[in-house]
């Protein structure tokens, strides 16, 4: 129960934040956006399918993900990196690595305004959305210091949580 209370809390405070300090993003898509993770959010705790891969809305369309709570990281990523906007040239070239599901290529895109976005995900769950939701390049690879194969260990509970054992 406390994971709960404290998952809603983060949510309430990513909404406060979007609203309040995210700049250049209407406030009507805001709220939709708000609005449609927490049905995202109730429609999946009613039906616990996790591992489907289902259509939702960020700011610039669809999103697809495979976790219920892929819209609060995809909100979050807004929330702790609208500032990169003001270092950046624009129209910048983005190399995301450990894409996941395309959360930060999402931000980069249509935030950022990203002119080419090369993604890499080694998951192959995590890739086939992310296939999905990208029209850049996505490969399907880890980025590590050596040109090697490791084994990926999976947590199925939680789509963000990899390791590679050392």
């Amino acid at each position: 129960m406390k994971q709960y209370i404290w998952l809603l809390q983060r949510s309430l405070y990513l909404d406060l934040q979007l609203l309040l300090e995210v700049p250049d993003i209407s406030w009507s898509s805001k709220i939709v956006f708000i609005y449609s993770k927490y049905v995202s959010i109730i429609w999946n705790a009613y039906n616990n399918k996790k591992s489907i891969v289902k259509k939702g809305k960020s700011f610039n369309g669809d999103f697809y993900f495979n976790d219920e709570f892929a819209t609060g990281l995809l909100q979050s990523i807004y929330c702790h990196n609208y500032f990169l906007r003001s270092h950046l040239p624009s129209a910048p070239v983005v190399v995301d690595i450990g894409a996941n599901i395309g959360q930060f290529y999402a931000f980069s895109k249509h935030y950022l305004g990203a002119s080419t976005i090369i993604s890499f995900e080694p998951i192959k769950r995590c890739f086939d959305t992310l296939k999905l939701n990208s029209t850049h390049t996505v490969i399907n690879a880890a980025i590590g210091p050596q040109d090697c194969e490791q084994e990926i260990f999976i947590d199925d509970r939680d789509i963000f949580a990899s390791l590679v054992k050392p």
